[in-house]
C-alpha cells in the first residue's frame, strides 16, 4: 500500500488558522490551553468556536502528515509553520517590521491630532507622544484607530454671525412635540408618542442616519423639531442628536445626526436637505457615508456582521491588530461602533492590507 502525504498547500494558498502563542504545540495541549471566550452577542461566541476549530483541525492535520513524512523518511514540518524555517524566519522578519510600521503610524497620526484639534505646538505634541514609548503594538494600533477617527469626526470650525452661544439652552428645552433628554454629551431630541392620554417616548435601534454639516441656529432646530415629530408615525423611529455643550458645535463636523430605523424614502432625504441648505457650514465633502447634498451625508448604521469582518480582516494582518479593533469596538461584552469609527478601522486595514 502506498501511502500518500495529505496535501499542505502553499504559503500563497492556505490562511494560516494558528495563533503564534499556539504554534509547535501539539493538538491535545491546543484544545485543553484554547477556552473559547463565550460573548453576550452569540454570533460573535460562534466566530471563535470557528476560529478555534480552524486552528485544531489544522494543527491535526499536520500532525497526520508528519507521521507520514517520517515513515518515508522526508524531513517534517514545525506544526503552525506553513514552511518550516523558511515561513519563521519570514513570520520573525514581519513582526519586526510591523514594531517599526505601527509606531510610525502612531506617531504620525497623533502628531496631527494634537497640533490640528487639541492646538499643540509641535513641540508639545512629540512631548505627549513620548509618553507612547511603553506601549505595546496591540495598544499602539488601537491608539492610530483613535486617532484617525478624531481626524474624521473632529475640527475646529470659527464662530462667526451664524454661530448661537445659547443653542445649548435651546436643544436642551422640551416642547409639546418633542422630548430632550442627556446621554453621553449629547442632547437627543425624540418626537412624543400619545398612549392612554399620556405623553412617552422611545428610541429604536437606529439603522440609518443622516449627518449635518451645519451651524448652530434656533432656527434649524425649531424646523427640524416640526419636521420629524408630523414624519413619525412609529414611536421611537426617527430622533436626531445636537452636541450638550453649545461649544462643542464648533469642534465636529457632525453637530447633527438624525437616526432612522428603516431606510430613508427620497422624498425624505429630499426635504431634510432643504430644511438644512441655510443653515450648512461648510461645501467641503468632510462627511463619511453618500453625499446627498453639501454638508449633508447618508449612512448605514454598521452590522454585526459587518464589525466581525472588520476583527477579522485585522487578525489576517496579525495578532495586535486583530485585537486593537476588537478591543475598539467591544463595549459591555458586545459589539458596538459609529459608522465613524467604522469609517477609521477601514482607513487602518487598508493602509496595512495595501
Amino acid at each position: 500500500m502506498v501511502n500518500e502525504i495529505p496535501k499542505i498547500k502553499k504559503p500563497d494558498e492556505e490562511e494560516n488558522h494558528i495563533p503564534p502563542q499556539y504554534e509547535g504545540l501539539p493538538s491535545e495541549v491546543v484544545e485543553e490551553l484554547w477556552n473559547s471566550k463565550k460573548y453576550v452577542d452569540p454570533k460573535k461566541t460562534e466566530t471563535e468556536n470557528i476560529r478555534r476549530e480552524k486552528a485544531i483541525q489544522q494543527i491535526k492535520d499536520q500532525e497526520e502528515a508528519n507521521k507520514i513524512r517520517e515513515k518515508i523518511g522526508i524531513p517534517k514540518h514545525e506544526i503552525g509553520d506553513k514552511n518550516s524555517l523558511l515561513s519563521k524566519e519570514k513570520s520573525e522578519e514581519k513582526n519586526e517590521n510591523f514594531d517599526f510600521v505601527i509606531r510610525n503610524e502612531y506617531c504620525k497620526y497623533a502628531k496631527e491630532y494634537y497640533i490640528k484639534i487639541q492646538k499643540t505646538t509641535e513641540q508639545e505634541a512629540e512631548e505627549l507622544i513620548k509618553r507612547s514609548e511603553n506601549l505595546d503594538n496591540t495598544a499602539l494600533a488601537k491608539g492610530t484607530i483613535e486617532k484617525m477617527y478624531f481626524l474624521i469626526r473632529l475640527h475646529d470650525y470659527k464662530q462667526d454671525e451664524n454661530y448661537d452661544d445659547k443653542i445649548e439652552e435651546i436643544t436642551k428645552t422640551s416642547t409639546d412635540k418633542i422630548n430632550s433628554h442627556s446621554e453621553n454629551g449629547w442632547h437627543y431630541r425624540v418626537p412624543y408618542y400619545e398612549k392612554d392620554g399620556a405623553k412617552y417616548y422611545k428610541t429604536n435601534k437606529a439603522g440609518f442616519r443622516i449627518s449635518l454639516n451645519v451651524n448652530a441656529d434656533n432656527r434649524l432646530i425649531e424646523s427640524l423639531d416640526n419636521y420629524i415629530s408630523s414624519i413619525s408615525t412609529k414611536p421611537g423611529s426617527i430622533y436626531y442628536k445636537t452636541p450638550e455643550n453649545s461649544s462643542d458645535w464648533l469642534e465636529r463636523h457632525d453637530p447633527i445626526t438624525i437616526y432612522f430605523e428603516d431606510d430613508v424614502p427620497d422624498d425624505i432625504k429630499e426635504k431634510i436637505i432643504n430644511i438644512t441648505k441655510p443653515f450648512i457650514r461648510s461645501k467641503e465633502d468632510v462627511l463619511p457615508g453618500e453625499k446627498l447634498s453639501e454638508g449633508v451625508a447618508y449612512e448605514t448604521s454598521p452590522s454585526i456582521e459587518k464589525l466581525q469582518e472588520l476583527i477579522e480582516r485585522g487578525y489576517a494582518i496579525n495578532q495586535e491588530s486583530g485585537e486593537a479593533i476588537e478591543k475598539y469596538i467591544t463595549k459591555d461584552d458586545r459589539l458596538k461602533a459609529s459608522a465613524g469609527q467604522v469609517s477609521a478601522i477601514e482607513k487602518y486595514l487598508n493602509n496595512f492590507e495595501e
